[in-house]
């Protein structure tokens, strides 16, 4: 057992029960870089580490005749084939912004690994259509940070609404409540997510 997950047994008695009923999580698979993972988070509200469905970002795929999507490919998408494809057209224009801004600011050639949290938050979150949740994702999957609690992803709030009797009404009680238990866990709040994420899908399957 590794020192994050004895960390969480230790300090929420509900975590414990989850992580013994999970048992050892999955080894995360690679990404294909930020970029590539924040078109996902466009496309499927979900990166591809997190969602083995992607169908609206197999559907960018296919457009590409089969390439991942990159900031130089995506700006050669037709609109036409886009709207043909049956995605959302403002979908296509976030999707066009993205690339354009990744190449005006050069970020490919930023070494994101090892940039500070607070740098990758405030870059990305000035991309029109990446919002808090995305970023979250991309810190969380992408980058593997390990203290990140995404508290508007709604998986989360769902399971965390079921496990500690939490009353979801007013939204922003409940998030200041997920907030303060999830604070617990510190300096392990990624592995605690995933933990809740892969409960989740158990309870699914039953």
């Amino acid at each position: 057992m590794s020192s994050a997950v004895q960390h969480l047994a230790k300090t929420d008695p509900t975590l414990r029960a989850v992580i013994s009923a999970v048992g050892a999580l999955p080894v995360l698979p690679p990404s294909h870089g930020v970029f590539h993972d924040l078109v996902s988070c466009l496309a499927d509200h979900q990166v591809p580490q997190r969602s083995r469905h992607g169908v609206y970002l197999k559907k960018i795929v296919r457009l590409l005749d089969g390439a991942l999507p990159d900031p130089h490919n995506v700006l050669g998408i037709d609109e036409a084939d886009w709207n043909r494809a049956k995605l959302a057209n403002r979908k296509y224009h976030y999707l066009r912004g993205l690339a354009e801004h990744w190449i005006a600011d050069a970020y490919d050639n930023l070494d994101w690994p090892d940039l500070p949290e607070t740098a990758v938050r405030e870059m990305l979150s000035g991309i029109k259509g990446i919002g808090p949740n995305a970023v979250d994702m991309v810190l969380l999957y992408t980058l593997q940070r390990p203290d990140i609690f995404p508290p508007h992803d709604s998986q989360i709030r769902q399971i965390m609404e079921q496990l500690y009797e939490l009353d979801p009404k007013p939204p922003k009680e409940f998030t200041e409540k997920i907030h303060t238990l999830s604070a617990a866990w510190a300096p392990h709040r990624s592995t605690a997510v995933r933990y809740l994420i892969a409960y989740r899908h158990l309870l699914r399957k039953k």
